[in-house]
């Protein structure tokens, strides 16, 4: 049975403890662990610009850029971003 003296030597044990703050690769802010939604490697994606990262990283970009709609795209949550990204890669490419 916890005591309450043992759960506040507990409590007080763990509010010490550093935190680590990991640096996102695309915007550069320093963030904890808590905001941090994409590691591989050396690439560090924070919850704002996981959006941005994921639809220039997405494996059907190529398709929709020729005009194609994969179904899992209709799926998909960045649908909007996606969207606009390839309205913009087609509007300055016509520029």
């Amino acid at each position: 049975m916890l005591t309450p003296q043992y759960v506040k030597i507990l409590i007080g044990a763990f509010s010490v403890l550093p935190v680590k703050l990991f640096r996102c690769s695309l915007c550069g802010a320093e963030v904890p662990f808590s905001e941090v939604v994409y590691i591989k490697g050396n690439v560090v994606i924070c919850r704002r610009c996981f959006p941005t990262y994921y639809v220039k990283n997405c494996a059907f970009l190529r398709r929709r850029l020729i005009g194609e709609n994969p179904q899992a795209c209709s799926f998909c949550q960045f649908r909007k971003n996606c969207d606009s990204y390839i309205a913009s890669l087609k509007g300055s490419s016509e520029a």
